[in-house]
């Protein structure tokens, strides 16, 4: 039996699928967030307010620090 070791080939697709998955959901907060503050004007949900605020912080954690 062969033991696979990590290579920074795999980890690095592991980070970019992660990158992917919170574009993606980024994305979608944002559409939903405008969909909300179009109907309901601008001071909505506040839900919808903290998700994308975090979700901007958690790309700038994750992918400031990368590049550099």
């Amino acid at each position: 039996a062969q033991i696979r070791i990590c290579t920074v080939k795999y980890l690095t697709h592991l980070r970019l699928y992660a990158v992917v998955y919170g574009i993606l959901l980024l994305g979608l907060a944002i559409f939903k967030a405008t969909e909300f503050w179009k109907l309901n004007g601008f001071h909505g949900s506040r839900l919808i307010s903290v998700l994308i605020r975090d979700q901007v912080i958690y790309f700038i954690l994750y992918i400031v620090p990368s590049m550099l």
